[in-house]
């Protein structure tokens, strides 16, 4: 728990009575800043800069551009996802096999089956 830099009392996250206080400040200096107009025309001042502050939607290109980014994305993955199978399962796979013919005898293997009497001519 620390204490609130603006009431001093405990709080956990942010302080709610500070939050509401600030923007109520704003508001005031606001209309103190704008104190010769109307009603009217100060909200349609305020009104006018908050949609000022807001970025214009993309109109053109938006398919194109998502279409853009989703390839990248998509060929980076799959490119990552082929190294990670190359690495992971091929080379394993590979070092397993030359390890198994380091070590493998065909003749013995030949006699064991021999023994077991799984060919019918020997």
């Amino acid at each position: 728990m620390r204490l609130c830099t603006g009431c001093l009392h405990p709080v956990q996250l942010f302080c709610l009575c500070c939050a509401l206080f600030n923007n109520l400040n704003k508001r005031l200096e606001a209309k103190e800043k704008y104190k010769y107009f109307s009603n009217d025309k100060l909200n349609a001042l305020m009104a006018d800069k908050a949609i000022a502050t807001a970025s214009k939607p993309q109109m053109r290109g938006l398919l194109n551009g998502l279409i853009k980014r989703n390839l990248i994305v998509s060929l980076a993955l799959a490119g990552l996802g082929g190294i990670a199978f190359q690495v992971g399962v091929c080379s394993l796979r590979k070092k397993q096999y030359a390890e198994f013919y380091r070590t493998y005898d065909a003749e013995k293997e030949f006699e064991e089956m021999r023994a077991k009497g799984l060919f019918q001519s020997c």
